[in-house]
């Protein structure tokens, strides 16, 4: 949505205003212009937020409910995103989970024999 918007200064002899005093002026309106861009930004960013943070609540609520341990990877095998089921099943929260090697939480101690879900893992990235 665009509103114009208009400010306008008025003097009742004609030229009354010296050239510094117009520099004033002009450097008053861009700031005011500025302001006002800087709100609407701000205000715009908020509302943004505002959604992103909405949808991530109803993303977690949907993943919550499920009972089978889901959790996204980035293409590095980093965790990004992981239900409460996962949390649970490893026994650790978000904060010390999220960006860890999924190996590293599955083989805490480095097994050198890939599990199905390794493997699965392993041909995904053969595929590259």
């Amino acid at each position: 949505m665009l509103n114009a918007c208009a400010l306008n200064i008025y003097a009742v002899e004609q030229d009354c205003f010296a050239a510094q005093e117009l520099g004033l002026l002009q450097g008053l309106a861009s700031d005011i212009s500025y302001g006002i861009i800087t709100r609407r930004i701000a205000q715009e960013r908020k509302k943004t937020e505002s959604e992103l943070a909405k949808r991530a609540s109803e993303w977690t609520f949907a993943m919550d409910f499920i009972e089978d341990a889901v959790y996204l990877l980035d293409l590095n095998d980093r965790i990004i995103h992981a239900n409460r089921s996962f949390y649970k099943i490893i026994g650790s929260s978000p904060e010390q989970a999220i960006g860890k090697d999924i190996s590293s939480i599955f083989h805490p101690q480095g097994e050198t024999v890939p599990c199905p879900a390794c493997q699965a893992r392993m041909e995904r990235l053969s595929f590259r």
